[in-house]
């Protein structure tokens, strides 16, 4: 119990400095910026947000499995097999990703009322992550839970201090130049820290035969239900922003922009609670523990639950000044989107925050990717007939929809539990 509470206040001081590091930017690109070139940013940014969710997380998702397996077996020469047989595969692969991306921006971005330059250049973020997905899950494949903790940190230094050097020298290129780099520092960061996890006799991270082990074939045929999952979910994420920047233009965006980033902002407190119990929840159920799995997920979601009531009071009371005082008049209007986005974002990424992890240890792929659809679609559907029209509307079609999947989750979770 003293280690989970430790890995908890770990993850915790780590995330909210992350988060408070990204509000910090945020306001600063705001208040350096005008309302429509912030918009214009962040509408291009959903769009490589979007392919970069999909298929950057895969290596991750494999590693875990592939990587994990063999780690816990301590069979390291095998894991170091694959780990190097992934990075080799996202290199073709997030390579490729980054032409396609190009391409169909040229073909796109006037009816997706893109900046066209502004998708180029950011795409870059996709090949300057190679082998990132594979470095981060050793985190916690090797239960260094303390270690992502100071990663998330130091990522978080550089990630305010080049954006807001280049927000200050160049404006929105800047920011765009800093967002590169800093994917590449955290990238690089990544491999040194992991590198000395590794026993002496398999570092170096090019010198193992990845014969018979994964290749682009049998990557794919393993990746494609999870690259429609990806899509899916990754998709559910930015499809609203896409939707708002179509139909109302840049400001829209920019409004709601703040007002989703600034719901996110708890979740980032009640994240590690989730994080630090990844690796009791995989033994929970490797070990067919029923009863303590229910205890590891029940408990903490109901205790986050509660929480809820306690953070709308004050926020419906006091938001709009605060609002106002951080980011300017121009975006206090946002706080009824807030308040909205806040019920929803709670009760989907809080209190069934355990859902997207449990999924990969259960290895039910079909289950993961139907759920991910229905959102999308129900996303998709509701914002086209509703949520378009204004931010409030849009906050409530997500908010809905994000309630309604959570109900969803829950089921599946007590219909696996009938079969463990």
């Amino acid at each position: 119990m003293r280690k989970i509470v430790s890995d908890v206040g770990y993850m915790g001081f780590s995330q909210l400095l992350v988060a408070l590091s990204q509000i910090a930017l945020q306001v600063y690109v705001v208040r350096t910026t005008t309302v429509y070139e912030y918009g214009e940013y962040i509408g291009s940014l959903v769009i490589v947000t979007l392919v970069e969710a999909i298929f950057v997380a895969r290596g991750g998702e494999l590693a875990l499995r592939y990587v994990g397996t063999h780690w816990n077996k301590s069979d390291f020469i095998t894991a170091r097999q694959y780990a190097t047989a992934i990075i080799r595969i996202d290199k073709y692969v997030n390579w490729l990703l980054y032409i396609l991306l190009v391409t169909l921006a040229f073909a796109t971005y006037e009816v997706l009322n893109l900046n066209l330059y502004y998708v180029i250049f950011l795409s870059l973020v996709i090949p300057a992550q190679v082998g990132y997905g594979v470095y981060k899950s050793l985190f916690i494949i090797s239960s260094r839970l303390r270690g992502q903790s100071v990663f998330e940190i130091i990522f978080a230094v550089v990630q305010i201090s080049t954006g807001a050097i280049g927000v200050y020298l160049f404006s929105i290129p800047g920011l765009i130049a800093s967002v590169i780099g800093t994917a590449m520092v955290k990238t690089v960061l990544a491999r040194v820290m992991t590198e000395s996890w590794w026993p002496d006799n398999v570092k170096g991270l090019d010198s193992l035969s990845t014969n018979n082990n994964i290749n682009i074939t049998t990557w794919w045929s393993d990746s494609i239900h999870s690259i429609m999952r990806n899509s899916f979910f990754s998709g559910s994420n930015q499809i609203d922003i896409i939707l708002l920047n179509i139909f109302r233009g840049a400001e829209t965006v920019a409004l709601y922009k703040v007002a989703k980033s600034l719901s996110a902002i708890p979740i980032k407190i009640a994240a590690p609670v989730w994080a630090a119990l990844r690796p009791r929840i995989m033994k929970s159920w490797n070990n067919g523990d029923r009863a303590r799995l229910v205890k590891i997920i029940l408990t903490p979601s109901l205790s986050m639950l509660a929480v809820l009531p306690v953070m709308l009071l004050p926020a419906s009371l006091y938001g709009d000044k605060f609002i106002a005082i951080i980011y300017g008049p121009d975006y206090a209007s946002a706080i009824d989107s807030i308040l909205v986005l806040l019920v929803g974002v709670w009760i989907f990424n809080v209190t069934t925050g355990w859902f997207r992890f449990w999924i990969l240890i259960i290895k039910d792929r079909l289950a993961s990717t139907n759920i991910s659809a229905i959102q999308f679609f129900m996303l998709l559907v509701l914002g086209l007939l509703y949520g378009k029209e204004t931010i409030v509307s849009m906050s409530e079609v997500v908010s809905v929809t994000m309630i309604v999947v959570s109900v969803m989750c829950w089921f599946e979770l007590f219909r696996k539990l009938k079969t463990l």
